[in-house]
């Protein structure tokens, strides 16, 4: 596909960002496979996962369970997210609802037939409950309590007071800035693939909104920002921090 004709797809699809922006934050999706190596399930997995059956099968096309239209399947999705983190559940019932008024017919919404299970929401158990479980047994997997380092590092659903926190954690540490690990790699990251509203020509519709990216519409690009604050020692405000312990990230997932 020449660069000409990924401007003629993308204006064709009702876009209009200038040609050498749009082929930048298409460079490193053209530059992968255009087609994956076959996969199967039981390359991955010895669990034997049967479709054939009086319930599955309806919803069996081309040999594959289909999750979305009028023929998928309802599935379970079992998640471990406490009872003191409402805002979350919110978010998951709210996410339910909407995928069954869409009747999950577009892959930008969740398959409508996601049956939400969360045990530790109905049993009542909070973070205090989780701990004390786990201080009781013989081992210790060494997860943090406050959701600081984990595979979703810099994730923007967390706050930026938690973001904050462990860029501050990161100065001593020897951190390759070339990967996910480095608020670096975000800053970079955030600053290619986020829309610049005044370079792209776009109407500015909201006061103080130049860029739409990870955080939404913003005046200025966050991890950077962040990064700043912690270059300058800025300190973070105590409460924000007692809050977030509480509260890890906003992700439902």
């Amino acid at each position: 596909m020449s660069d000409d004709d990924v401007k003629r797809t993308h204006k064709k699809n009702g876009g209009n960002v200038p040609k050498d922006i749009l082929l930048c934050k298409k460079a490193f999706v053209r530059s992968c496979a255009f087609v994956r190596e076959k996969q199967f399930w039981k390359d991955w997995t010895k669990a034997d996962i049967v479709i054939n059956n009086d319930v599955l099968r309806k919803s069996v096309l081309g040999n594959k369970v289909q999750l979305y239209g009028d023929l998928s399947a309802d599935y379970v999705s079992v998640l471990g997210i406490r009872s003191d983190e409402q805002r979350r559940i919110t978010k998951i019932e709210n996410r339910i609802d909407e995928a069954q008024e869409n009747q999950g017919k577009s892959l930008f919404n969740q398959p409508h037939g996601e049956i939400i299970y969360a045990p530790l929401v109905d049993d009542n158990t909070t973070q205090e409950q989780v701990i004390e479980f786990w201080e009781k047994q013989s081992f210790n997997l060494k997860l943090s309590n406050t959701g600081l380092f984990s595979n979703c590092l810099y994730c923007p659903l967390k706050s930026k007071a938690k973001l904050q926190q462990i860029a501050t954690l990161q100065l001593e540490q020897n951190i390759d800035k070339d990967t996910p690990e480095s608020i670096d790699w975000w800053i970079n990251i955030e600053k290619k693939y986020s829309r610049d509203l005044v370079a792209e020509d776009r109407d500015i519709t909201k006061e103080n909104t130049k860029f739409v990216g990870f955080f939404g519409g913003v005046n200025k690009f966050v991890f950077e920002g962040i990064k700043k604050k912690v270059d300058n020692g800025e300190k973070i405000d105590p409460e924000l921090l007692k809050l977030d312990s509480a509260i890890p990230c906003n992700c439902t997932d």
